[in-house]
């Protein structure tokens, strides 16, 4: 890749510069008859081609779907495992002592979002638990043949979806690279009007050079991004409220005010699943897009 820009930050400051051209096209046409609306359009063109290899929305969807798939499973694992705590912690004739089982592996794990680390926390767990005398004294204290098949059936999930979810991330890295000259092809345009136009502005106005000084316009691109935000309000002060990415991004926790209102920056564009969390408990989610330099509102309703 022979770009000076992140890869996720190519079709937005394409879109920038592609914007001054728009503003400024007589001038473009003045320095150079090539330089035409036409022009502009074939770029944008080719620029909306790109930002296709770079965010695939098949792929995308796809993904979206296991991850969505993951975050639920990851609900459910709390849950069971805080149940199957109670059981170790009451049964009498174990085979180890109940710290050792490694529920609090598969907590840790399970909080800090590591998949992989969650899946091979849960085997060990589980291969605790199925040792005949633990699973006996288990049993007897309300634990089932089905409370287990459906634990097993919980982890088979994980694994599966696991797998899928970096299946499909290296699907779009693969496609990305392979598409590589695409991506550079499409710098080298923008480029070329960059370079154009600081020629056209060199003796005018400072603004209008800035408009194509690259870099002046990367400066400009992360401010932006900094000023992107969330805000909202809940019912419930000092609340959790995670926002778990369902394509690209990280995980972002932000604690609502003592009358619930939260406000979070500098969060990454893209789609994420929100989710508020009152006294450990996953309650309300929530589908939210992210959007470059804006300020999404989300309030999350009534708790369960």
């Amino acid at each position: 890749m022979k770009i000076p820009v992140r890869l996720d930050e190519v079709i937005t400051f394409g879109s920038f510069v592609l914007a001054s051209y728009a503003t400024s096209l007589s001038d473009f046409t003045d320095y150079s008859s090539e330089y035409t609306a036409a022009y502009g359009t074939t770029v944008d063109t080719e620029l909306k081609l790109v930002a296709g290899l770079i965010v695939p929305k098949q792929l995308n969807s796809e993904l979206k779907v296991i991850t969505q798939r993951i975050y639920l499973n990851q609900a459910t694992v709390a849950t069971s495992i805080n149940l199957l705590e109670g059981y170790i912690n009451r049964a009498v004739g174990l085979t180890i002592a109940t710290k050792d089982f490694g529920v609090k592996a598969v907590r840790n794990s399970n909080r800090s979002g590591d998949i992989e680390g969650l899946c091979t926390a849960l085997d060990s767990l589980n291969k605790n638990v199925k040792v005949p005398a633990n699973l006996a004294a288990l049993i007897a204290k309300g634990y089932s043949a089905a409370k287990e098949t459906a634990f097993e059936t919980l982890i088979s999930s994980l694994k599966g979806d696991n797998t899928a979810q970096n299946a499909k991330i290296n699907q779009r890295e693969v496609l990305v690279k392979n598409n590589h000259v695409a991506v550079n092809n499409i710098w080298a345009k923008i480029n070329d009007l960059c370079d154009a136009g600081k020629r056209i502005y060199s003796t005018g106005a400072d603004e209008s050079k800035k408009q194509f000084t690259i870099s002046t316009i990367k400066k400009r691109m992360r401010n932006d991004a900094k000023k992107t935000s969330i805000t909202g309000v809940t019912i419930e002060p000092k609340a959790r409220i995670e926002f778990k990415p369902l394509t690209v991004g990280r995980k972002r926790v932000v604690t609502t005010d003592a009358i619930g209102a939260y406000d979070l920056k500098g969060i990454m564009p893209g789609e994420y699943l929100g989710t508020l969390i009152v006294k450990g408990k996953p309650n309300v989610n929530a589908d939210v897009v992210i959007v470059t330099g804006a300020s999404v509102v989300e309030n999350f309703g009534s708790i369960r």
